[in-house]
């Protein structure tokens, strides 16, 4: 025998384990049966369906409702779409690093941020 609780009957523990959260990989067959994937999906699927319902009438709101030209409209769309293509190309190595649930819920207060702003803008200065 090596000697390893052989003394006492309590079970032997590391302790550099203690703080270490387990986390288990999960097939693609196995997720889609989770209610937590599902609800993850929906809850980005509406926010991207406000934002594309934003971004459809965005321009106009910009141009008829804030008094914006439809040049300072239009370079602001192209703003946010640089922004956007910025943020994809980022979001693989982004998400390889940090919590997805932190991610997660930053990507939602900034949605709701940037819907904010444009509801209560209230035109060129």
């Amino acid at each position: 025998m090596d000697g390893i609780g052989t003394r006492s009957r309590e079970p032997v523990s590391d302790p550099g384990n203690e703080n270490k959260e387990t986390t288990r990989d999960f097939t693609a067959r196995e997720a889609l049966r989770t209610p937590a994937f599902w609800l993850l999906s929906l809850g980005h699927g509406f926010a991207l369906f406000v934002v594309w319902g934003v971004n459809t009438h965005a321009i106009t709101h910009m141009k008829e409702g804030l008094g914006y030209t439809i040049e300072t409209a239009s370079f602001a769309i192209m703003l946010q779409t640089v922004a956007q293509l910025s943020g994809v190309s980022l979001a693989f190595w982004i998400g390889d690093r940090f919590d997805k649930r932190i991610l997660s819920a930053l990507c939602m207060l900034g949605h709701m941020s940037g819907l904010l702003f444009l509801t209560y803008a209230t035109g060129q200065r």
